[in-house]
């Protein structure tokens, strides 16, 4: 019972230290990361338009990786074997649609010459 009222408060203050920090901010930070999140996901679909669906997916898949390692690495985030295993399974992934993508292409270069 004791520990259970002791937690609560050290996460009370935790999300009160936050909440300050939060407010303390100025409020045309917010407005600029803000602005800068929208064009940065504009460009991103705009891109879309101008790469095959493979390349979407090479893409889209690669951010998890290197949201894992850049967190490692910058906010020192710890990490069990269990991610680290789900991440090596992603790059397998990521290579394997690699390999697929290359071979889709001779293929249908090789079908391109046999119809000349």
């Amino acid at each position: 019972m004791v520990a259970k009222k002791n937690s609560t408060k050290v996460e009370r203050k935790a999300s009160n230290v936050f909440y300050v920090l939060f407010l303390q901010i100025k409020w045309y930070y917010y407005l600029l990361l803000g602005i800068i999140d929208v064009e940065a996901n504009y460009i991103v679909v705009k891109a879309y338009q101008y790469t095959s669906l493979t390349s979407v997916m090479l893409l889209d898949c690669w951010s998890i990786p290197c949201v894992i390692v850049l967190t490692w690495i910058f906010l020192k985030t710890k990490y069990g074997l269990r991610k680290f295993i789900g991440v090596g399974v992603c790059v397998a992934g990521l290579v394997l649609v690699v390999f697929s993508d290359a071979h889709a292409s001779d293929r249908a270069s090789k079908n391109m010459l046999h119809y000349c």
